[in-house]
C-alpha cells in the first residue's frame, strides 16, 4: 500500500529574518507555487508539479512590473517566453519545445515593431533570419538550415547549398 502523501508549507527566511522563499512540499519536492523574493519584495512565481517546475513561471522588476513570462512542462521550456521591458511592452518572444529553442523568435523595437524574426527547430536558427529598420524596411536577410547559412538559391531548393565553384563568396551579417 502506498504512503500518504506528506504535504509541508515552508517559509524561507535570510539572517535578518526577511522572507527570501514561500513553497509547499509534497513529500519533500516542490508542488504548487513557489515565490521568490529579493529584499522583502517579489521577483518571482514558479509553478511545480512533482518538483519540477510545471506551468508558467513570472518574474518581476523591483517596481513590482512583469519582466518574464516563461512556461514550462515536467522542467523544460515549452511554449513562448516573453520579455517586457520596465514600461510592460513586449520586447521579446522565443519559442521553446523541450527546453530547446525551437519556433519564432522576434525582437522588437521600443515602438513595438519588429527589429528581428528569426526561425529556430531543435536549439538552430532554421528558416529565415531578418533584421528590420525601424520604419519596417528590412536592413537584412538570411536563410538558414540546420544552424548553418544557407545561399538564396540554396534556400529556395535549386542550389544544395554554399556558393557554387567560381561563384561568388557566402555572405552573413
Amino acid at each position: 500500500m502506498p504512503e500518504e502523501p506528506k504535504f509541508e508549507k515552508l517559509v524561507l527566511r535570510d539572517d535578518e529574518g526577511v522572507v527570501t522563499h514561500e513553497l509547499s512540499l509534497c513529500n519533500e519536492l516542490p508542488e504548487g507555487e513557489v515565490t521568490l523574493y529579493e529584499g522583502g519584495r517579489l521577483q518571482g512565481r514558479l509553478a511545480f508539479h512533482k518538483g519540477r517546475q510545471h506551468g508558467e513561471s513570472v518574474f518581476y522588476d523591483p517596481a513590482g512590473r512583469v519582466t518574464l513570462r516563461a512556461r514550462y512542462a515536467e522542467g523544460k521550456l515549452n511554449g513562448d517566453s516573453l520579455h517586457f521591458d520596465s514600461d510592460g511592452k513586449l520586447i521579446r518572444r522565443v519559442g521553446y519545445q523541450n527546453g530547446r529553442l525551437h519556433g519564432p523568435t522576434i525582437d522588437y523595437f521600443p515602438s513595438g515593431k519588429p527589429r528581428e524574426t528569426a526561425a529556430y527547430k531543435d536549439d538552430l536558427l532554421d528558416g529565415e533570419l531578418v533584421k528590420f529598420h525601424e520604419d519596417g524596411k528590412v536592413a537584412a536577410r538570411q536563410h538558414y538550415r540546420q544552424g548553418l547559412p544557407v545561399r538564396e538559391d540554396a534556400a529556395k531548393g535549386t542550389h544544395p547549398g554554399g556558393p557554387k565553384p567560381g561563384g561568388p563568396k557566402r555572405e552573413t551579417f
